[in-house]
Parts: C-alpha cells; sequence; structure tokens
C-alpha cells in the first residue's frame, strides 16, 4: 500500500474518531462504503489496530504516570481507615469508661442522695430529742425549784413550759401528758407554798407569848416616859399614850417588837404564799383559808386554863401575852399587805376575843 493510501486511511480512522467522539454517526455509513468499495478493508483494520494500540500506549503512560500517586493515596487511605478502626476502638473503651465511671457517679450520687437523707433525719431527730430532753428538764427543774422554796421561779417556769415549749413537742404522746399534768404540778407548787406557810403560823404561834411580853414591856416603857414628859409638860396632861402627839414624841425610843435581839418574825413566808395564790387566780381562797387559821389559833389560846383564885399570876399574864402577841402580829400584817387583812376584820376578831377573855376572866373568878 503506497504512502498516499495510508494517509488517507488514517484521516478516515481520525475522522471517524472524531466523529464518534462528536456523537456524529452520519458520516460513518459513507466512510465504510468507500473503504468496500476500494477494497481497503485490511488496510483500514490495521490501521484501526494501530490506532488501538496508540491508545492503549498513551493510556498505559497514563496509568504508569499515576500508579504511584495513585498507590500512596490507597496507602494514605488504609491510614487513614486504621486511624479510624483505632479511633472508633478508643472511642469504644472510651464509651464504655463513660457508662462505667457514670455507673459510679450514679452508685455515689444514690449513695450521696441516701447518705444526705439519713442526715437530715438525723438531725431532725436530733432537734427533737434535743426539744423533748429541754421539755423533761424544765419539767423536773420545776421540782428542784420547788424543793429550793423557789415557788414563783417554779410558777413561771411551768408558765413557760406550758404556753412555748409543750406547743412545739405537743405531737409527741409524753407532750400530751405533760400538758395535762401542769395543774397538777400547779397545784403542787401550791400546796408547797402552803405547807411552809403553815409551818410559819405555828411558828408565830410558838413565839407569840414573846411578842405580847415584849410588847406590854415596851407599853410599860412609853408609859413611863410619857409620865415623864407630862411632869415636865402640864399641857400634855391630856394627851393620852399612843395618841399621834405621843407617838410622834416617842418616835426616837421606836422599836421593832417583831424583830429585835430577843424575837426575830421573817414575814416572808406569808407575803410568798399570798403572791403565789395570786398568781393562780386564789388569793381569796388564801385570804379565806387564813382567816380560818388565825381564828382557830385565837381560840386555842383562849383554851387555856388557869384559876385566879390560887394567885395563878403567871398563867394568867401568860395568858394576856399570846392574845397581845397574836394581835401585834395581826397589826403587822394588816400595815404590810394590802386588801388582804383588813383592820375592821382585825378588830371584829379583837372583839370577839376580848369578849371570851372577860368571859374566862368573870368565870375565873367565880370559880
Amino acid at each position: 500500500m503506497s504512502a498516499n493510501d495510508q494517509q488517507q486511511l488514517q484521516n478516515l480512522v481520525f475522522s471517524a474518531e472524531l466523529n464518534v467522539e462528536n456523537e456524529n454517526l452520519e458520516q460513518l455509513g459513507p466512510i465504510i462504503k468507500t473503504i468496500y468499495d476500494t477494497d481497503r478493508q485490511e488496510a483500514f483494520l490495521e490501521q484501526l489496530a494501530m490506532f488501538v494500540r496508540k491508545k492503549e500506549g498513551e493510556i498505559e503512560r497514563m496509568c504508569n504516570s499515576n500508579y504511584q500517586e495513585f498507590i500512596q493515596s490507597v496507602d494514605q487511605l488504609l491510614k487513614v481507615r486504621q486511624g479510624t478502626v483505632n479511633l472508633k476502638n478508643k472511642i469504644i473503651d472510651l464509651n464504655y469508661d463513660v457508662q462505667k465511671s457514670g455507673k459510679k457517679v450514679a452508685s455515689k450520687k444514690k449513695e450521696l442522695i441516701q447518705t444526705r437523707r439519713i442526715q437530715k433525719n438525723i438531725d431532725e431527730a436530733v432537734e427533737t430529742l434535743q426539744l423533748c430532753l429541754h421539755v423533761l428538764d424544765m419539767a423536773n427543774r420545776v421540782n428542784h425549784l420547788v424543793e429550793e422554796r423557789k415557788y414563783y421561779s417554779a410558777l413561771r417556769t411551768l408558765e413557760e413550759l406550758q404556753t412555748v415549749h409543750l406547743r412545739k413537742a405537743i405531737q409527741y404522746e409524753f407532750a400530751k401528758h405533760l400538758q395535762e399534768s401542769i395543774p397538777v404540778m400547779q397545784h403542787d407548787v401550791k400546796n408547797a407554798v402552803t405547807k411552809e406557810m403553815k409551818e410559819w403560823l405555828f411558828k408565830v404561834r410558838q413565839v407569840s407569848g414573846e411578842v405580847g411580853k415584849i410588847a406590854m414591856e415596851q407599853m410599860k416603857l412609853r408609859q413611863e416616859r410619857w409620865k415623864l414628859k407630862v411632869a415636865k409638860n402640864p399641857d400634855l396632861r391630856s394627851v393620852p399614850v399612843s395618841s399621834p402627839i405621843e407617838m410622834v414624841m416617842n418616835e426616837e425610843n421606836e422599836f421593832n417588837i417583831v424583830n429585835n435581839d430577843h424575837v426575830h418574825i421573817d414575814f416572808k413566808p406569808l407575803y410568798q404564799c399570798l403572791h403565789i395564790y395570786e398568781e393562780l387566780g386564789k388569793r381569796n381562797e388564801f385570804k379565806s383559808n387564813y382567816e380560818e387559821d388565825r381564828r382557830s389559833q385565837a381560840n386555842l389560846v383562849l383554851s387555856q386554863s388557869f384559876t385566879l383564885r390560887e394567885g395563878n399570876e403567871k398563867g394568867f399574864e401568860a395568858f394576856l401575852q399570846d392574845i397581845v402577841g397574836f394581835f401585834v402580829v395581826e397589826y403587822v400584817i394588816v400595815h404590810s399587805t394590802q386588801n388582804f387583812r383588813s383592820q375592821t376584820e382585825v378588830d371584829n376578831l379583837w372583839d370577839s376575843v376580848i369578849a371570851k377573855v372577860v368571859k374566862i376572866i368573870t368565870e375565873s373568878l367565880d370559880e
């Protein structure tokens, strides 16, 4: 085949290539017809084979030139994949550790919540116990105060216990029982102070004779002093002893009949008892009881037996001293208290006693 023919075949092949690439197949038919008409099939196939080999060579060269980069890319992809696998494993391990730690944290949190709940219960229990112990301590303190004869403090403690502390613990059974016992405890205080006052009355009864003796001696001295003053000043003859003028002039010689070197009467038990009864709202009850007790003591004085015919002057003198001492004490009480012992009550008792004294003396003389 001549060079000219080969060139035409190549042009046909290239032309076919271009047309195929351009998807213009309309020229392919005439080209193939021309090949058959000129009987150049073998030459065309040879040129086509050469074209194929040429393209394969180009492809091979292209692949050879990019193979190394491809291998490197594959290696990098494998490394990335391995790194991804390792990272995934680490994430799995980390997730496991996190879950494990989370379970521990959840468990610790649960334990902490439980511990705090227990601590709260303990704190509430301790607070409740302290409140209960304080209530019981105050109740016990009342007994100690009564034993120490601090009756007013005992009543104040009971009031504080009832109005303040028991209200905080009233949900407990012991507090309810203690609340119900308050009136009983108040009654115990009243009984204790009454007992002390009764003991005081007994002691007063024992020293009344001595008080009366001192009072009579002091009256005798006052009369003697007054006689001397009247002798010096005749204008005082019409002024009797115990008159306001005489009392003023006798102030410098004033003598405490119930508190001296020979006898001492402390009226505190009486005043204290009166105060406690007032706090309990039972002043009238105490006043009535006191009047009855003193009337009984007056009758006891009047029940003494003696006779004047046998010259029993000492017995009669002791009798009068007891009566005088009795009313000296009443005089002090009248003037040292308010709305308790009135002068009218004492005067009525005096009239009653004097009437009985006159009767006793008359009967004694008749014997």
